[in-house]
C-alpha cells in the first residue's frame, strides 16, 4: 500500500493537467480520505444481537508509514490547486473537526494507553480502590465466572435509561459493562469510576475512593450483592457454583460417639497466620479440635465431655483461601500486620481437611485400637481390606493447583494490593499431571492500570513473607533482619476436576420432548433417611436433595460427565435448572455492552489517528499551502476576498485543532508553527476575531481559562494566550466607540454592570477569575497574567483610567500578597501559593501593577523621570493601602520578579517621597543583611536606580544605604588619662585593625550593617559575593557622579589605604588568582567575574584621577594618634539625661598607605604602646610580664600580636573593652631567638592560693633606647575629632534622636549626616552617640545647627527636655560658632575614684582611701573638674554617676 501511494505521488507531476479530474471526478481525494484514513463506520443493537459485529479498524492504512504516505498525497494534490483545497476542507476536514471530542487528560498519548501486548487490561485506581481492583482480577480471570455475569440478563432497566447523563445505579450492570470491558476494550484500563458509584457501603453512599479498606470484607460484602442481584437470572447459583463450598461444625461425644454436625455456606477459606510456617500448617489448625466439658449430649444424655472442630463438607471449584496477616491486637488495641514467613504450596491437596478424611481417619484410628486387643495366629496369612484413599471421589477430586495471590504491601493502617495471576485458565485435561504445574504457566502481574509479566521463581521472595531480601549486613555476624511488607494476602487454588454448575431454566425449555425431568424430593424426608441411617451405623450422604427411585438417579458427587438432556425440578422453589459442565459457558456478551465497547473501540481508534504527529503535521501542511494560495505575493498580506470560504474554515480548523486537540497532545510540536500562522489569519479577518470571541464567551470562557490555567505544556498556553490577545486587540479596535461604555441591570436583588463591548466583557472575566481556584494552579498561571498584562497595554490611557476605576491595582496585589494582604480578613480561605522548592512566576503580574503605578502622578507639582503618559492619575484607597503596604515591597525585592519593573516603580514614589524612600532603603539593607550570593542581584537592580535617582533626597538614599565614615572607637573602663571614647592609633594595635566604620542611620537597634561595612567586613567568608557586590557598586558609581564622589570620599577601614576603594584592586587580583586553580566551569566563571570587576575598578580610577585633578574629592590625609585633651563644648540636661558635645585634640601624623603598611605612622609606634601596657600591668600586679624579641618589627599587632579582640561590629562604631592578652607569647617566625621562652601572662582568677613572687621577664621589655635608631616622625596637635554623648541617668531605656543641618554661612569643616541619628541608651549608660573628623585641619569647625530630643523606649511619642506641659513641644536648637571650640576654655576631665565613706577623691590607682583608711570599689568614679579642681557636677547627677559606672561593662 505505501509503494501504490508512493508511485501516484511520483506519477502526478506527469500529469498537472489532469490531477484535479482525478482527484475530485475519479474520487481519488474522497477515497484516500474516507477509506484509507478516516472512514465512516456506524452499527445498531441488532447487528451486535445477531453476531455481525463491525470491525473495530476498518481503515486500509494502519500503520505510520502507510498513513504518512496517503498524507503526503493528499497535500501535493493540494498544491496549486484551489479546487482541491476547497474539497479538503469543506468536504473532508471540517466534518472530521466536528467530530474531535476535547479528551479530559492533558499530554495525552493513545499509543501509551493503548492494551497491554499480554492481551489484558488494567483497572485504574482512583485513589484508594486497590482493595477493590485486585480481588475484581481475580473474578475475572476465571471464565466460567466472566462469562455466566456477562450472560445473566435480570430484565431490569437501568436507573438512567431516561437520563443519559447519571449512572446506572446497579452493581450487576457496572459489573457486566465492566468485564465487556476488560474482555473486548482496546484502552489500557478501565475507569471504574461508575462500579464506585453503584457500589454502595452500608450507609447507602457511593464508595469513598479515598479511604482504604479490606480485601477481604469487600469480597464478602460483593458476593452476598452480587449473589442477591443474580437471583432473578439463569446465572442464579453462579456464586455457588464456582466459589461456594460448605464447611462442617462438629460436636462428637466422647462417650457414645455421637457425631453432631451443623453445615455452613464458605465463600472463602479464612486461616491463620501467627506463629506458623506453611499454608498446610493453617488448615491443620483450622481443623485442630477443642475440648468442651460438661457438654449435655443429646444420645446418652448425659454431661461428657465432647470435642469441636470445623471441617471442609463440600469442596468449591475455585478455593479463595484468606490468610488473616491483619488482626486486632488487644495489647496496642488497634489493628496490626503479621510479616512473618508462611510458604504455600503450588498444588494442594485437601482430603486430609475435608469432612469424609477426618472421619475416615477416625475409623481407622478406632479400628486400629481394637486390632491390637485381638490377636489371631494366621493374622500375617490374612489379606487387609483395600480402603479407598479418595473415598470414592478419585484424586482429582481433591487436588488444586495455585492460579491467583493477592499481595498486600504496607501495614495495617496503610498498603496497596495487588494480584499476580495465571492466565492458563482453560477446561483441563483430567488424566493430565502437567496441569497441577503452575509453575510452567503464564503469569502476569495486574497492579491498577498496569499489565506486566511474572517471574514464577520470584512468587518466595514476593509473597511468602518473613525477613526481606534487602536486609543489611553490617558485618561480624550483625544483619538487619528487616521484616518483608509485603506478602500474600489471598490465595486462589483452582481445582482440577470441576463439578457441573447448574443453571435455571424455563419450564418450556425443560418441558421439551426430548428432555428428562429428575424431580427432587424435599428436603425432610432425605433428613429422616439420613438420621436412620445413623442409627444403624452408616454415614449419610452428603446431598442436599435425592431423586426419586422411579426416576433417573444423580450423585452429585459422581466423576462421569451429566447428560445434557437431564432437567431437574425443585418442587421447594418451584423452579427447573440443568447442571452443564464448568467450563460450558460460552463467550457471550449483552448487545449493549457489546456497542457499548465497540463504539469506545472507535473512538479510541479514531483519537490515535487524530492525536499523531503525522496528522498534525498534514494539518500544518494545509495551512502553509492555503497560506500561499491566498497571500499577496507582493505585500506579503493575507487577502481574505479572494476566497473567503477558504479563509474562513481554515481558520475554524486551526482553531479547532489548537485549542482542543494540540492543547491536550503530548506530542505537539506543530502547535508552534500553526499558532503563528492563525496569528496571521486573525490579524487580517475582523469577521473571524468577531466569531471566536463569540464561540469563547458562550461558556463564559472556560475553555480558554482552563488551557492558560490547567494546561501542564507552557507552550500550547503561551500559543492560545497570543492567539487571545490578538483577537482581543482586534475586537477593541472595532468596538472603540462604545469599549467603555457601561449599564447597571438588577439580577436577584444585586446590581450587575453589564458591558457593551465583548472584548471589556472578556477582559472582566479574566480579572473575576483571580481567585481561590487561580492560586490552586500557580505553578502554571503566568500565562494568564501576561494575557491580562497584554490586553491592558492596548488602548492606552483610556484602558489606565478604566482599571484605575475599578481598583486593578488593588485586586492585584491582594492576590499577590495572599495573607499578607492588608485586605485580607480574618477566617478567609486563600489557598497558598509556592512551595520551598519554587516560587510562582508573578513577573508578569508586577509588571502590570507598574504599569499601572508610573501612570498616577505622586505629586501635584513634580512630575517624576519615570512617568508615563501625560494624564495625572490618582489611585484609590485601597489602591495605596495595597501599594504602600511594606509586605508587598519586602516580598517583591526578595523573590527578585521583573526586576526592571519593580526599580522604576519604586523610583517612581520615592521621587521627592522622603518617607517612601526612607522605607525601601530599610528594605534594601535587611536584603543586603539577610540574603546569599543567589538572592542578592534583585536588590542590586533596584539599588543602581534607587540610588542614580537625581532629586533633593538623593544623597540622603546613599546615606541611608552605603553609611557615612564615623571612626571606630570604644569607651575605656579605668584609666589615669582619660575616661572617655579613644579612636585611631589609640584604638587599634596594629596598623591592619579597622579605624572607620560606615554607619546607616537606618541600623538604629538593629542588626543590621550599611553596604560599605558589609563588603570589608564580609570580604573573605564570602568572596564571591563581594565580588559580584563590587562590581554593580562600580556600575553604579561610573553611571552617577553623586555617587562616585559620595564613595570616592569615604574613608578608609583602615590606616593601610588612603580611601576606601584601595582594598578592591589587591582583592580581585587574588581572587582571581585563586579562581584559576579550578578548572571547572564554576572556577572560569569566577576568573570572568574577578576580570570584570578590575576592569570596572580600572574605569573609576581613571575618573578618579580626573576627579582629584580637578578637587573635587579630598581623601583622608593625616592619621589621628592618642588624645590630648577634649573640651566640653556644650552641655544640656534634664532630670534623666545629658548631651555633651565635645572637641578631642589628638596627635596628628601624616597618612602615607602603602597597602599593607603606612608610612606616617612611627614604625616603633605599636611596640612601644605594648611596652608601656605591660610595664603597667607588671606595676600593678596583674600578671607576668611579656618579652618582645621583635625589636625591627613594624605591625607588632599583626600577625605576631593578637593584642585585642573585637567583641562587636555594632552599627555605632563602639566596642567593648578588650579583655587583657590571654596566654598568648609574643614572637617573630621570621626573627625568632633561639632557646628564648617567653613567658605568659597569667590571669588573677588564675592565681594560686599563694601569691607567686613577680619574675623579671628573661629579656627586658624593649626600651626606646634600644630600639633601631631611625629618623623620628613627631605629631602635630589639632582638634580632630568631633563627638556627641550622652548620659542616661534614670532607670529606663531612652529613644534619642539628634539632627544636626549645616549653615550655609559657614559650612561645617566635617561630614553631617543628612539624616535623624537615632540611639537606644540604655539606664544608668553614658554611650558615644556620634563621632565625626575634621576634613581639613587647616580649617575651623564651622557652623551648624543642633536639634535634640528623646522618649522612653516603651512610648510611642518624643518628650522633650521641659517637664513642663506647656513647653512640651519645644524643641531645643542651638547654633555653634567657631569660637565654642578655642583652645583656651579647656574642659579636660580626668577619672577619679571617690570613697563612699568619706567622700573624698584619690587617684585611680588606689584601692584603700588615704584619707580614712575604708576600701574604695573600683568601679565608683565621678567627674572632676580638672581646671577649677572642684565637683563639675551637681548633686543629683553624682549619685546617679556613681551606679551609671558600676554598670557598664561596655559601652556602645
Amino acid at each position: 500500500l505505501v509503494g501504490l501511494l508512493d508511485l501516484i505521488r511520483k506519477l502526478l507531476p506527469f500529469m498537472e493537467d489532469m490531477k484535479e479530474k482525478i482527484a475530485i471526478e475519479d474520487n481519488l481525494l474522497h477515497e484516500l480520505f474516507f477509506t484509507c484514513l478516516f472512514p465512516v463506520t456506524s452499527a445498531d443493537e441488532e447487528s451486535f444481537r445477531e453476531g455481525n459485529e463491525p470491525p473495530s479498524d476498518p481503515q486500509k492504512c494502519k500503520t505510520k508509514e502507510s498513513r504518512t504516505a496517503a498524507y503526503k498525497l493528499l497535500t501535493y494534490l493540494c498544491k496549486g490547486s484551489i479546487r482541491c483545497i476547497s474539497y479538503l476542507l469543506n468536504d473532508c476536514l471540517m466534518p472530521l473537526t466536528k467530530e474531535i471530542k476535547v479528551h479530559k487528560s492533558w499530554t495525552y498519548t493513545p499509543a501509551r494507553d493503548a492494551k497491554s501486548v499480554h492481551g489484558y487490561l488494567g483497572i485504574e485506581n482512583l485513589g484508594c480502590i486497590c482493595y477493590m481492583l485486585a480481588p475484581i482480577q481475580q473474578f475475572f480471570m476465571v471464565p466460567t465466572f466472566r462469562y455466566g455475569v456477562l450472560s445473566a440478563d435480570d430484565k431490569i432497566e437501568p436507573t438512567n435509561a431516561d437520563k443519559p447523563h447519571e449512572i446506572d445505579d446497579n452493581i450487576l450492570h457496572q459489573l457486566q459493562n465492566m468485564f465487556g470491558f476488560l474482555e473486548k476494550s482496546e484502552r489500557m484500563d478501565y475507569n471504574p469510576k461508575e462500579f464506585c458509584f453503584a457500589f454502595k457501603d452500608l450507609d447507602g453512599n457511593p464508595t469513598n475512593t479515598a479511604l482504604q479498606q479490606d480485601a477481604e470484607e469487600f469480597l464478602n460484602m460483593a458476593f452476598d450483592r452480587i449473589e442477591n442481584l443474580l437471583k432473578p437470572t439463569p446465572q442464579k447459583y453462579l456464586l455457588q457454583s464456582v466459589f461456594a463450598g460448605k464447611t462442617c461444625n462438629q460436636l462428637i461425644c466422647q462417650g457414645c460417639g455421637n457425631v453432631k454436625r451443623r453445615y455452613e455456606d464458605m465463600y472463602n477459606l479464612s486461616v491463620g497466620v501467627k506463629h506458623l510456617n506453611t499454608l498446610y500448617q493453617s488448615l491443620d489448625k483450622f481443623i485442630s479440635p477443642d475440648t468442651i466439658s460438661d457438654y449435655q449430649c443429646d444420645k446418652c444424655q448425659k454431661k461428657v465431655d465432647v470435642v469441636k472442630r470445623t471441617c471442609i463438607s463440600e469442596l468449591p471449584n475455585v478455593l479463595i483461601i484468606h490468610l488473616q496477616r491483619i488482626i486486632f491486637n488487644f495489647d496496642i488495641l488497634g489493628n496490626e500486620k503479621i510479616n512473618s514467613r508462611l510458604a504455600f504450596p503450588n498444588s494442594l491437596n485437601l482430603e486430609p481437611f475435608t469432612e469424609e478424611g477426618l472421619e475416615a481417619r477416625d475409623k481407622k484410628k478406632k479400628k486400629e485400637q481394637s486390632n491390637k486387643k485381638e490377636e489371631t495366629e494366621n493374622e500375617e496369612n490374612e489379606t487387609p481390606e483395600e480402603e479407598d484413599q479418595w473415598h470414592g471421589k478419585g484424586q482429582a477430586y481433591y487436588e488444586y493447583k495455585l492460579v491467583g495471590v493477592v499481595v498486600h504491601i504496607g501495614t495495617a493502617d496503610a498498603g496497596h494490593y495487588y494480584s499476580y495471576i495465571n492466565t492458563n485458565r482453560g477446561e483441563p485435561i483430567e488424566e493430565s499431571e502437567e496441569y497441577l504445574r503452575t509453575e510452567k504457566d503464564k503469569w502476569l502481574e495486574f497492579n491498577d492500570s498496569t499489565v506486566k509479566l511474572f517471574n514464577f521463581k520470584n512468587l518466595e521472595n514476593e509473597c511468602f513473607g518473613g525477613v526481606s531480601e534487602s536486609s543489611e549486613d553490617f558485618g561480624f555476624g550483625f544483619r538487619s533482619n528487616a521484616e518483608n511488607i509485603k506478602n500474600a494476602y489471598m490465595l486462589v487454588y483452582e481445582r482440577k476436576l470441576k463439578m457441573p454448575i447448574k443453571v435455571v431454566v424455563s419450564e418450556e425449555e425443560a418441558k421439551e420432548p426430548e428432555h428428562t425431568i429428575v424431580t427432587i424430593q424435599k428436603l425432610e424426608l432425605q433428613e429422616e433417611e439420613n438420621e436412620s441411617k445413623e442409627k444403624k451405623g452408616d454415614s449419610p450422604e452428603k446431598e442436599e436433595k435425592k431423586a426419586t427411585s422411579s426416576t433417573l438417579e444423580c450423585d452429585d458427587t459422581a466423576l462421569s460427565r451429566v447428560e445434557e438432556k437431564t432437567y431437574y425440578f425443585d418442587p421447594e422453589k418451584n423452579e427447573y435448572y440443568k447442571k452443564v459442565p464448568f467450563y460450558s459457558n460460552k463467550k457471550q456478551i449483552k448487545p449493549t455492552i457489546s456497542k457499548k465497547v465497540w463504539e469506545d473501540n472507535n473512538m479510541f481508534l479514531f483519537e490515535r489517528q487524530i492525536y499523531s504527529e503525522e496528522f498534525f503535521n498534514f494539518v500544518l501542511d494545509v495551512m502553509k499551502k492555503v497560506q500561499s494560495t491566498i497571500e499577496d505575493p507582493t505585500t506579503g498580506a493575507l487577502i481574505k476576498s479572494n476566497h473567503p470560504d477558504i479563509f474562513t474554515n481554515i481558520v475554524r480548523i486551526g482553531s479547532k485543532m489548537v485549542l482542543d486537540v494540540l492543547s491536550r497532545a503530548f506530542y505537539n510540536s506543530a502547535i508552534n508553527p500553526i499558532s503563528r500562522i492563525l496569528l496571521k489569519l486573525y490579524e487580517n479577518s475582523e469577521e473571524s476575531c468577531q466569531e471566536f470571541l463569540d464561540l469563547v464567551m458562550e461558556n463564559n470562557g472556560r475553555d480558554i481559562l482552563t488551557i492558560l490555567l490547567k494546561c501542564q505544556d507552557k507552550d500550547v498556553r503561551r500559543a492560545v494566550g497570543d492567539i487571545v490577545y490578538v483577537v482581543i486587540k482586534k475586537m477593541m479596535i472595532k468596538e472603540k466607540d462604545y469599549l467603555f461604555k457601561e449599564d447597571y441591570e438588577e439580577h436577584h436583588g444585586k446590581v450587575e454592570t453589564v458591558y457593551h463591548s465583548k472584548s471589556i466583557r472578556f477582559l472582566m472575566l479574566l480579572f473575576s477569575n483571580i481567585n481561590y481556584e487561580c492560586s490552586q494552579c500557580w505553578t502554571k498561571f503566568e500565562q494568564f497574567f501576561v494575557l491580562i498584562k497584554n490586553v491592558c497595554k492596548c488602548q492606552g490611557e483610556e484602558m489606565v483610567e478604566f482599571l484605575m476605576q475599578k481598583s486593578t491595582i488593588s485586586l492585584l496585589l491582594d492576590f499577590y500578597l495572599g495573607n499578607l494582604s492588608p485586605l485580607y480578613e480574618h477566617g478567609e480561605k486563600r489557598y497558598p501559593m509556592g512551595s520551598k522548592f519554587t516560587n510562582p512566576s508573578f513577573s508578569p503580574l508586577i509588571e502590570l501593577v507598574s504599569y499601572l503605578i508610573r501612570h498616577v502622578q505622586p505629586h501635584e507639582n513634580m512630575i517624576p523621570p519615570t512617568k508615563l503618559g501625560t494624564k495625572p492619575f490618582n489611585m484609590s484607597e485601597t489602591d495605596r493601602k495595597c501599594f504602600f503596604d511594606t509586605d508587598f515591597h519586602t516580598k517583591t525585592l526578595k523573590e527578585g520578579y521583573a526586576q526592571e519593573d519593580v526599580a522604576a516603580m519604586i523610583c517612581h514614589f520615592s521621587y521627592e517621597n522622603e518617607r517612601f524612600s526612607r522605607e525601601i532603603s530599610s528594605i534594601l539593607l535587611v536584603g543586603f543583611n539577610e540574603s546569599d550570593y543567589s538572592e542578592i542581584k534583585p536588590y542590586y537592580s533596584v539599588l543602581k536606580p534607587f540610588l542614580g535617582l537625581k532629586d533633593s533626597i538623593q544623597f540622603k538614599r546613599a546615606e541611608w544605604l552605603l553609611g557615612y565614615t564615623s571612626p571606630t572607637h570604644k569607651m575605656l573602663r579605668k584609666s589615669a588619662e582619660s575616661q572617655d571614647s579613644k579612636a585611631g592609633l589609640a584604638y587599634i594595635d596594629s596598623v591592619k585593625e579597622d579605624v572607620f566604620n560606615y554607619l546607616s542611620p537606618l541600623c538604629f537597634n538593629t542588626q543590621n550593617e550599611s553596604l560599605l561595612h558589609l563588603l570589608w567586613k564580609y570580604r573573605k567568608r564570602y568572596e564571591s559575593s563581594t565580588i559580584q557586590c563590587l562590581k554593580y557598586l562600580f556600575e553604579i558609581m561610573l553611571q552617577d557622579d553623586v555617587i562616585f564622589d559620595y564613595i570616592a570620599c569615604s574613608g578608609p577601614p583602615t590606616y593601610c589605604y588612603k580611601r576606601y576603594t584601595d582594598w578592591v584592586s589587591s582583592f580581585a587580583q587574588s581572587y582571581a588568582e585563586e579562581s584559576k586553580r579550578w578548572a571547572s566551569a564554576w572556577g572560569k566563571d569566577r576568573e570572568e567575574s574577578a576580570t570584570q570587576c578590575l576592569k570596572l575598578l580600572a574605569e573609576f580610577e581613571e575618573k578618579l584621577k580626573i576627579k582629584e585633578e580637578q578637587g573635587v574629592t579630598v581623601p583622608y590625609n593625616y592619621i589621628i594618634g592618642s588624645p590630648i585633651k577634649q573640651n566640653i563644648i556644650r552641655s544640656e540636661e534634664n532630670s534623666t539625661i545629658m548631651i555633651d558635645i565635645v572637641e578631642v585634640v589628638t596627635e596628628i601624623y601624616p597618612n602615607k598607605p602603602t597597602g599593607n603598611d603606612n608610612e606616617g605612622i612611627p614604625k616603633n609606634y605599636f611596640i612601644e604602646k605594648f611596652n608601656k601596657k605591660n610595664k603597667k600591668r607588671m606595676q600593678t600586679g596583674g600578671g607576668v610580664g611579656i618579652r618582645v624579641d621583635l625589636p625591627q618589627a613594624r605591625n607588632v599587632g599583626v600577625g605576631n600580636l593578637p593584642m585585642r579582640r573585637k567583641v562587636s561590629d555594632s552599627n555605632d562604631g563602639n566596642y567593648e573593652e578588650d579583655e587583657d592578652i590571654k596566654n598568648i607569647a609574643i614572637h617573630n617566625d621570621n626573627d625568632l631567638n633561639e632557646g628564648t621562652n617567653p613567658e605568659i601572662f597569667i590571669e588573677p582568677s588564675q592565681k594560686p592560693e599563694q601569691e607567686p613572687e613577680i619574675i623579671s621577664p628573661q629579656v627586658p621589655p624593649v626600651e626606646a633606647e634600644e630600639l633601631p635608631k631611625e629618623e623620628e616622625i613627631k605629631p602635630e596637635i589639632y582638634p580632630t575629632i568631633f563627638k556627641i554623648e550622652a548620659l542616661n541617668s534614670g532607670k529606663v531605656s531612652l529613644k534619642v534622636e539628634i539632627i544636626l543641618k549645616p549653615s550655609d554661612a559657614n559650612p561645617p569643616n566635617f561630614y553631617i549626616p543628612y539624616s535623624p541619628i537615632l540611639c537606644e541608651i540604655p539606664p544608668l549608660t553614658k554611650k558615644t552617640i556620634l563621632m565625626l573628623t575634621k576634613k581639613d585641619l587647616g580649617r575651623e569647625w564651622g557652623e551648624y545647627f543642633f536639634t535634640w530630643k528623646f522618649k522612653p523606649v516603651k512610648m510611642k511619642k518624643y518628650q522633650f527636655l521641659d517637664n513642663d506641659i506647656s513647653d512640651m513641644r519645644r524643641e531645643y536648637e542651638y547654633k555653634v560658632h567657631d569660637n565654642y571650640f578655642n583652645n583656651d576654655a579647656e574642659r579636660f576631665f580626668e577619672m577619679k575614684n571617690k570613697c563612699p565613706t568619706c567622700k573624698r577623691y584619690t587617684n585611680g590607682t588606689e584601692s584603700l582611701c588615704p584619707h580614712c583608711g575604708e576600701m574604695i570599689p573600683t568601679a565608683e568614679f565621678s567627674r572632676y573638674d580638672q581646671q577649677e579642681g572642684a565637683d563639675y557636677q551637681n548633686i543629683n547627677r553624682q549619685s546617679q554617676n556613681l551606679l551609671l559606672l558600676q554598670s557598664i561593662k561596655t559601652t556602645q
